[in-house]
């Protein structure tokens, strides 16, 4: 889906290994039966992680208005750089 797995793993409260054994087809994963429980679940992640995403950036957003009079030049290099892993993550 285009997601990094540690915020599948994150998110799913599965364990990372097993995301990417998922993600990679290994073991008895390599064999999931492709059916509308499948596709309603994978669906439902999905909407699940890009509304976590949206909350995240509108949370960073917040804290950078707030502090924008206020922030150092290091603490808005950083905010930026989170908010824009945020929004790279969101493509």
């Amino acid at each position: 889906m285009g997601f990094p797995p540690a915020w599948i793993a994150e998110l799913s409260q599965i364990p990372r290994k097993t995301v990417d054994d998922i993600i990679k087809g290994n073991g008895p994963w390599g064999e999931m039966p492709r059916n509308e429980l499948h596709d309603r679940t994978r669906e439902q992640l999905k909407v699940l992680i890009e509304q976590i995403a949206y909350s995240s950036a509108n949370k960073v957003m917040e804290r950078l208005q707030a502090k924008i009079d206020t922030a150092s030049y290091m603490e808005v290099v950083s905010t930026m750089s989170a908010l824009a892993d945020i929004v790279r993550f969101m493509r």
